[in-house]
């Protein structure tokens, strides 16, 4: 008596139609998306940047020789505004070329020199000058609007 194996193999019926698979395109989706997002991140990124870097010049005043006698004896107007304006971050630079010296609210600048500070924050500086006649000058730190 002779045995047989019966192997169990499937049937395939080959009328019916293939299935396809729904991956494919859905895939495809998901990396067109990660890679436009990839690029869009990117384009941000350098566009934060460049809008960080300081794009306003710093608020100079220099004074000219002999301005103290000037403006004591009233030949010289004021030499700066009654109000600055500045923006957050702003620097003011003071060069003094008089024989005296001169201040710009916290700033002093001796005789031949030149100093400079920044602003910060918004605010309001109700402070003095002697580059005004009447001594009064206000320092408005403001945000571009």
């Amino acid at each position: 008596m002779t045995a047989t194996l019966e192997e169990d193999t499937p049937t395939v019926d080959h009328d019916e139609a293939p299935i396809r698979s729904e991956r494919g395109p859905v895939v495809r989706a998901l990396v067109l998306m990660a890679v436009v997002g990839a690029a869009l991140a990117a384009l941000i990124v350098v566009v934060a940047d460049r809008s960080d870097a300081p794009t306003v010049d710093p608020y100079e005043v220099t004074v000219a020789a002999d301005t103290a006698s000037g403006l004591a004896s009233g030949d010289v107007e004021d030499v700066v505004p009654a109000i600055i304006r500045l923006q957050p971050g702003q620097e003011l630079v003071l060069r003094n070329n008089d024989f005296s010296p001169h201040t710009l609210g916290d700033l002093t600048a001796e005789r031949g020199a030149t100093v400079r500070m920044s602003f910060p924050s918004e605010g309001r500086n109700i402070t003095a000058t002697s580059l005004r006649r009447d001594g009064r000058l206000t320092i408005l730190v403001e945000a571009p609007r």
